[in-house]
């Protein structure tokens, strides 16, 4: 099969994303959006790990890719606009662990759009053909623990932290 030449440049977008918002996390401009993850019970090193962030409304316009249109085809951007503004920021990664998209979970009291905002269908990433977490949860399957779906990604990182593997999350109602 032909493998498209953009799909690095999409991966390097991504990797270079999850930088910016895990980043923008550890900032003053993400202290609401790391307060309400503490009060979910999430550590420190659990929300490292899974590489949690936040999405300010200018998360982006320090990304080494200037292109916009790269950044929309990396489900980024929606027009001109970040997709995730302004919400928790959970990276979706693929088998071998390698971000292809991200989750926006709205922080308590906005009530814009959905909880959860996943991605436009990308290169990387088809929500109907993707679960998060999934590629931690191999070494559960290969231990013949069966899978355990929950709601959402943070959801996921929770039990991980309490040693209950096996755990993923549908992308969306798709």
């Amino acid at each position: 099969p032909v493998i498209d030449p953009r799909i690095e440049l999409l991966r390097r977008a991504c990797k270079e994303a999850q930088a910016i918002f895990t980043s923008a996390l550890k900032a003053p401009v993400g202290q609401a959006a790391m307060r309400y993850l503490r009060e979910r019970g999430l550590s420190r090193r659990i929300i490292e790990a899974a590489g949690i962030g936040f999405a300010p409304f200018d998360a982006l316009e320090h990304h080494r890719c200037k292109d916009s249109e790269m950044l929309a085809d990396a489900g980024l951007l929606i027009g001109r606009n970040l997709l995730f503004a302004n919400r928790i920021i959970v990276p979706v990664a693929d088998e071998q662990g390698r971000p292809i998209g991200f989750v926006g979970r709205r922080l308590p009291g906005d009530e814009k759009g959905g909880k959860y905002i996943n991605p436009p269908a990308t290169l990387l990433y088809e929500k109907n053909k993707v679960l998060y977490g999934l590629d931690r949860a191999r070494r559960a399957l290969r231990s013949g623990k069966p899978l355990i779906l929950v709601e959402g990604p943070l959801d996921v990182i929770a039990l991980e932290q309490f040693g209950i593997e096996g755990a993923v999350a549908s992308s969306g109602t798709a």
